[in-house]
């Protein structure tokens, strides 16, 4: 969605990783420290589950918080589905890098994105000075 979003060409990293709470958190860290992205989305973990540790990674590296992100997506999630209320994801800035939880559907990741679109550049800009523009 990003690629097909975004005008300028930029580096992407994907990556796969278990739901370990100690993984994450050192994934998120090396992205944000070592390899300074701008903007991190992590997708899933984010339900009720014992299993879904993935605010709790997220928080544990956090510099601030950022919980307007979080409160518009569950309230705009649960005009289509009342279960969105459900979802922990968060957003956070580590350093000069905006962290955003999504949740693990990839229906509500598009939409999620689609709803943070309005309001990511400004954002990703009031973090790290970083620009793009969208399409």
């Amino acid at each position: 969605m990003l690629q097909e979003n975004i005008v300028e060409t930029i580096d992407f990293e994907y990556t796969v990783i278990p739901d370990e709470q100690e993984l994450i958190a050192a994934t998120l860290t090396s992205w944000t420290d070592i390899l300074q992205c701008n903007l991190i989305f992590t997708c899933g973990g984010t339900g009720l589950t014992p299993r879904d540790v993935t605010p709790e990674a997220t928080l544990s590296i956090a510099h601030k918080l950022v919980p307007g992100i979080p409160e518009l997506l569950r309230a705009e999630g649960a005009k289509h589905i009342a279960t969105a209320m459900l979802s922990r994801q968060l957003a956070v800035i580590r350093h000069q890098t905006l962290i955003i939880n999504f949740p693990g559907s990839v229906k509500a990741q598009e939409e999620s994105f689609f709803i943070l679109k309005p309001i990511l550049r400004q954002a990703v800009q009031q973090v790290n000075n970083a620009n793009f523009s969208w399409k």
